[in-house]
């Protein structure tokens, strides 16, 4: 009955904490399996059925063996306090266990992924802990958008190049990102080359200037993307 009790319990539990989220691929698997989609739900899921089992798990032994120490007092005989008193000790210890034995597993794992996504225990330490996943087409389009934006405001006080053509050049791109169907490969790879645009335009601290020749670098890379995507594109 208790083992019943038990099983319910951790099957609704899974049930109101299930993940509901869309699917990514993620991104400690991603680089161990190339080219294999790994459904965020699943890692999502698998992380959160043994964080379920590793706190509901105790508890209901604790309650259980509570129960049955209960019942040996109600009882008023020495063999039933004495028997309620070795199960609540065994359940007690067996609680302790499940949640310490899957705490140290999950911290020995965390720790020996760290924070390189290149090793095959990083993709284990998403099963076991969850991890960051990887942005979908969507959320590699907003942040383009951002540093467009970021560059339209920008590029009116660029010294040395010409504004109103790098203005059409940032303008037409982000329409060409817009309006079209871009691989994921291809998003990310305009990400980055709006990354070394801007690094190209901002200056490490405020008391150090900007050397006037990364404005061309600049300009000739915001070019260049532009017309790699408009000879494909347009």
């Amino acid at each position: 009955m208790k083992k019943k009790v038990l099983l319910s319990v951790i099957i609704v539990m899974m049930l109101l904490y299930a993940p509901t989220v869309l699917a990514k691929p993620i991104i400690g698997c991603d680089s161990v399996l190339p080219g294999v989609m790994i459904d965020e739900k699943i890692t999502s899921a698998t992380s959160t059925i043994i964080t379920i089992i590793k706190i509901v798990v105790p508890i209901l032994l604790v309650i259980f063996g509570s129960l049955d120490l209960v019942k040996g007092v109600i009882a008023s005989k020495d063999d039933e306090i004495k028997k309620g008193q070795q199960i609540f000790i065994k359940r007690l210890i067996a609680g302790a266990l499940v949640f310490f034995v899957i705490s140290i597993v999950q911290l020995v794992i965390n720790f020996v992924a760290g924070s390189d996504n290149e090793n095959m225990w990083s993709c284990v330490n998403c099963f076991l802990n969850d991890c960051e996943t990887m942005p979908d087409e969507e959320d590699i389009k907003s942040l383009i958008f951002k540093k467009t934006k970021l560059l339209r405001n920008s590029i009116g006080y660029m010294p040395d190049i010409d504004k109103d053509q790098a203005q059409s050049y940032n303008t037409d791109i982000e329409s060409i990102v817009k309006n079209n169907n871009l691989s994921y490969d291809e998003l990310n790879e305009i990400d980055l080359k709006y990354d070394e645009m801007i690094s190209l335009t901002q200056s490490e601290d405020d008391s150090t200037p900007i050397d006037p020749e990364n404005f061309g670098k600049f300009y000739n890379l915001l070019e260049k993307l532009y017309n790699d995507l408009s000879n494909k594109y347009e």
